[in-house]
């Protein structure tokens, strides 16, 4: 879709619009739409983009996308684009209750939003929810990954609890889209995501951490 196409009277509701991937995406279409950020993150770096972006005219509700009662006060919109998220894998297995509650649930209470409203969905999702050793193992080339690869329920060892939880809110998604007309979805399954002013980390955002550790000789 071109951005001659796209009308600016349309709604986008950003959810995880202070992070690196939802700032990048509201950064590329302010103009474009009219945008609403929906993340919960209140450190100093997100609450000065917050308050940069809402100088801009942008809408911004500081709350957790797994609080039911702040979708009740979101009004209407055409897309959502859905990139809060708990990211990591390492912290899932440390605090895996939250994990679920940020991926599984909180993408529950997004498909909700989107039934009622209407909306479609843009999901950011991973691509952990693929089974690598079924596709290393099957594959007729090792390490290449498709939409029809086996995903991670067909695996027999442990999974990390984040690709369980990201795999359960694109499974919620989907059944959304059988079973209401007005749902539409598209189930992006990013790995390696890096771009400028990215801040990453040793659990998440990695390319851009090993990045920085090369230059600074870490």
């Amino acid at each position: 879709m071109t951005s001659s196409s796209i009308s600016s009277e349309k709604k986008i509701l950003v959810t995880g619009g202070l992070g690196f991937i939802g700032s990048s995406v509201v950064q590329r279409l302010h103009g474009e739409y009219d945008i609403t950020i929906l993340d919960w993150d209140t450190s100093p770096a997100a609450n000065d983009a917050a308050a940069d972006f809402q100088q801009e005219g942008i809408r911004i509700y500081q709350n957790d996308i797994v609080d039911p009662k702040i979708w009740d006060k979101l009004e209407p919109c055409d897309y959502i684009f859905h990139s809060a998220a708990q990211p990591s894998a390492q912290v899932s297995k440390d605090a895996p209750a939250r994990d679920f509650l940020s991926n599984a649930y909180g993408t529950f209470l997004v498909a909700e939003y989107a039934r009622k409203r209407g909306a479609a969905v843009i999901y950011c999702n991973s691509m952990r929810v693929y089974n690598t050793d079924a596709i290393d193992a099957a594959w007729p080339e090792p390490g290449v990954i498709s939409e029809g690869c086996p995903t991670v329920e067909t695996s027999c060892r442990p999974q990390p609890p984040f690709a369980i939880s990201k795999y359960t809110g694109e499974l919620y998604l989907r059944q959304c889209v059988k079973r209401y007309e007005q749902v539409r979805v598209i189930s992006h399954r990013m790995s390696g995501i890096v771009g400028p002013d990215q801040k990453g980390s040793q659990l998440h955002g990695w390319l851009s951490y090993l990045v920085s550790c090369a230059v600074n000789g870490d």
